[in-house]
């Protein structure tokens, strides 16, 4: 049984399409956002209203430090990762968002770490992730990922992924 479902979950990481977001994502993003579960566990944890989402992610799109990527599989969008590259501190923070009907599918490590994969194509930089420690479940989807908490304060745990760990 063991075998099959690991076929299975390389069948399924292997189907996983991970993709630049594009204007078409703009309106799932925006709900996956406001999903009560995502705005509990975000660290603003307040909905956003459509025009501020509308000028954050056109922004975002033709942001060079910015890179947005949609997981799809089988023509279903599966979520959103976030990668913002701090040029100073030559580090990018890395942010996960799961379409709310994609959830409890055990896919969101693999959106993760596809797109990990993906970015360290042309970005080969130590990642670091901020999870509110009331967030449970992303803290396992990232330990997954090979984060190592290497602090914390009363709300969040900061994680770190060196560069090409996974």
């Amino acid at each position: 049984m063991k075998n099959k479902i690991k076929k299975l979950t390389k069948l399924i990481v292997r189907h996983l399409i991970i993709r630049n977001a594009s204007v078409d994502d703009a309106t799932d993003i925006f709900k996956w956002r406001n999903d009560p579960l995502s705005v509990a566990m975000s660290i603003n944890n307040e909905e956003v209203i459509f025009q501020e989402h509308e000028k954050w992610f056109y922004q975002s799109l033709v942001n060079r430090n910015r890179e947005l990527f949609i997981g799809v599989l089988d023509n279903e969008k599966v979520g959103i990762c976030r990668f913002d590259y701090d040029v100073k501190d030559k580090i990018s923070e890395v942010s996960i968002n799961l379409n709310p009907l994609q959830r409890g599918k055990g896919l969101a490590a693999k959106l993760l770490l596809k797109s990990i994969v993906k970015y360290r194509e042309n970005n080969n930089v130590n990642l670091k992730a901020t999870i509110k420690k009331t967030n449970i479940a992303s803290m396992k989807i990232f330990q997954k990922c090979n984060f190592h908490e290497i602090s914390s304060d009363s709300n969040c745990f900061f994680l770190l992924n060196k560069g090409n760990n996974l």
